[in-house]
């Protein structure tokens, strides 16, 4: 299966990769910021990609509208001191992990998932 995944330039280390795709990524800038990008099979991508898209459509929506961080449900497992954030977009809805020791306010969950994904 065929993938695409980004991580940020900033974040970015050919060591990471494998040899054989090290030059294959390419640029691309999204709400002002600057990602590698990796098309490739499944079996290249590992934990240092940020966002890994399941088909070219995913990806493709994602250039023109971002991630949409509309927080649509936020859960919490006590037993292991997470807050589990669920948000509208069709390619990474969730639930989004974070560890959290108590109930997070609103502006708490946004700034969680704007971190995410920023």
């Amino acid at each position: 299966m065929v993938k695409t995944g980004l991580i940020k330039s900033d974040n970015f280390n050919y060591e990471n990769y494998s040899e054989i795709v090290r030059n294959s990524f390419k640029e691309v800038i999204q709400s002002g910021i600057t990602y590698k990008v990796l098309t490739a099979f499944d079996h290249y991508f590992n934990e240092h990609f940020e966002l890994i898209f399941e088909s070219n459509e995913g990806y493709q929506e994602w250039l023109k509208l971002g991630v949409d961080k509309t927080i649509t449900k936020v859960e919490y497992d006590w037993d292991n001191n997470l807050a589990l954030i669920t948000i509208s977009d069709t390619n990474f809805p969730g639930p989004h992990e974070f560890e959290c020791a108590g109930t997070w306010t609103d502006e708490d969950c946004k700034n969680a998932i704007n971190n995410k994904f920023d």
